[in-house]
């Protein structure tokens, strides 16, 4: 598959899989828009980092705008950026609850909306779909992976909109088995 050219987007991407995955998508050409709130440059003109709460709908209006800005497309989303909590949920706080509604919902909400009209745009001919993962189909395949933010998500979460079939491009599912280590923190947003 030629990804020269393609631009994905990593949430969660400062550190464990996150920062895997932004590895992985430059050593297979894409250009990268990686966001975590704790994130760093890079040394790579072709990564694009933007500080920022995924939890809140600024910080991906900043994602989606600077990557069309610096690369004029997105062709991938990976949602990586996710809170667990190491506790029961019903002895979850009020702002328990909302740390994670705002980072497993409401950011990958967010993020997924303005990266799917970006992706929209393109029109692609080609269906491709990350296995276990969430695409979305408009007009050819967008790609959605969710990989820790919304994990009931990847059993059955395929939106089609029309009956093509699609083909296995598990690329993303690929790089984020680089590490399943315990070397993420609880929180990665």
């Amino acid at each position: 598959m030629n990804t020269s050219g393609k631009v994905a987007v990593v949430t969660g991407a400062s550190q464990g899989i996150g920062a895997k995955l932004v590895k992985a998508f430059r050593q297979r050409g894409y250009r990268v828009v990686a966001t975590a709130r704790g994130i760093r440059p890079f040394d790579d003109p072709n990564i694009v980092t933007v500080a920022g709460d995924i939890a809140d709908p600024a910080t991906a209006r900043r994602v989606i705008a600077e990557g069309v800005a610096r690369f004029g497309r997105i062709d991938t989303l990976v949602n990586n950026a996710g809170v667990f909590l190491a506790k029961p949920f019903t002895s979850y706080t009020a702002e328990d609850y909302a740390l994670v509604k705002g980072v497993n919902l409401d950011g990958f909400f967010y993020i997924t909306q303005l990266a799917i009209a970006e992706m929209e745009k393109l029109r692609w001919n080609r269906s491709t779909r990350c296995k276990n993962h969430l695409s979305a189909r408009a007009g050819g395949t967008v790609t959605v992976t969710v990989m820790r933010s919304l994990p009931a998500f990847r059993r059955s979460t395929a939106v089609a909109s029309n009956s093509k079939p699609a083909c296995s491009s598990g690329m993303a599912a690929r790089a984020a088995s680089v590490s399943t280590s315990r070397e993420a923190p609880d929180v990665e947003r």
